[in-house]
């Protein structure tokens, strides 16, 4: 990959990690070194698997604290540490963040695209003309259509991948974000704060992506916490 030094404005990377010590090996490094003005922050629910004694070796040997981590000691929650994540963000005066996953399956090139966008808003996503999904069992790709489709249709979205966490959020969007708080625990968040952002009339596009499924470690996002992600969303929809 071409690194990007020259060309990218100042902005954060927000990685929730449990137990991906394995795959941020080398994440954080290509991240840090084709993204000169990037920050990296990965906040992990207390994982027992060196995610911290990695960050404290990255910054010692290499990048000069571009690496910050936020531990997490209480019940592990995917929505509150990303949330944890953008806050800091915020607070550090970062006007770009980018959301993505530790399990390799979001392209560190694509960082690029996501951070040059004007929009407030900008998704991999999965969904366009030009993306790809590479290595997914059929089944769970049938069941993340569907209900993407049915979420588009019930809550009148135009957003065709409204579960991917690869994200960009401009400055107009951390502004609403800075301030925005939910009871949620796992991976309905990605929807929860799409609603929110959308109920704003900020501008969000869909870029396409390649999506590839892990090939280190197991998974977290299974089909019934995708299934239950749906089903918190329509709950929640029903009292807005």
């Amino acid at each position: 990959m071409t690194p990007f030094k020259q060309y990218e404005a100042k902005f954060a990377v927000v990685i929730p990690t449990f137990q991906e010590c394995e795959n941020l090996t080398w994440l954080i490094p290509a991240i840090i070194t084709n993204y000169q003005n990037c920050k990296v922050i990965v906040v992990d629910d207390f994982s027992e698997d060196g995610t911290a004694r990695l960050i404290d070796d990255i910054n010692a040997s290499h990048f000069s604290s571009r690496v910050h981590l936020i531990q997490r000691f209480n019940s592990p929650s995917y929505a509150q540490s990303l949330l944890e994540g953008i806050r800091y963000a915020i607070q550090e005066g970062f006007e770009t963040v980018i959301q993505m996953d530790a399990d390799g399956s979001h392209p560190v090139a694509e960082i690029y695209q996501l951070s040059q966008s004007n929009a407030d808003v900008v998704i991999a996503s999965r969904y366009v003309r030009g993306s790809k999904v590479v290595g997914v069992p059929i089944r769970r790709i049938f069941i993340s259509k569907l209900g993407n489709i049915f979420l588009k249709l019930t809550k009148q979205s135009r957003v065709k991948d409204q579960t991917n966490g690869f994200r960009a959020f401009g400055k107009n969007a951390l502004r609403v974000l800075k301030s925005f708080n939910s009871s949620e625990t796992g991976f309905s968040i990605q929807i929860e704060i799409l609603r929110h952002l959308e109920s704003q009339n900020l501008l969000i596009v869909e870029l396409p992506t390649t999506f590839e499924f892990r090939t280190i470690g197991n998974s977290k996002f299974t089909k019934s916490k995708l299934l239950e992600a749906f089903m918190l969303s329509l709950r929640n929809g029903r009292h807005q």
